[in-house]
């Protein structure tokens, strides 16, 4: 998921709490830059396998939520 939505601008709320993540390792950079974006909604998610998202919300100047409730990576991210 390394840079999915990276640079979309009109993006304005994005909710991934029904995704299934479980094997991804990498989110860096997944929604750098998407400077209309205001809502994020990670609850429940399950990334046991998640090792990094550094620069995942890089330049997100507009994000007045952020719902990481029960958000589960039990790696250590870096």
């Amino acid at each position: 998921m390394s840079s999915i939505f990276h640079g979309c601008h009109k993006l304005t709320s994005i909710d991934i709490s029904h995704f299934n993540i479980e094997n991804v390792i990498n989110m860096d950079n997944m929604l750098t830059s998407c400077s209309s974006l205001k809502i994020i909604d990670f609850s429940n998610l399950k990334a046991p396998n998640l090792k990094s998202m550094k620069s995942a919300f890089s330049y997100c100047t507009s994000i007045t939520s952020f719902n990481l409730n029960n958000f589960n990576a039990r790696n250590e991210l870096i």
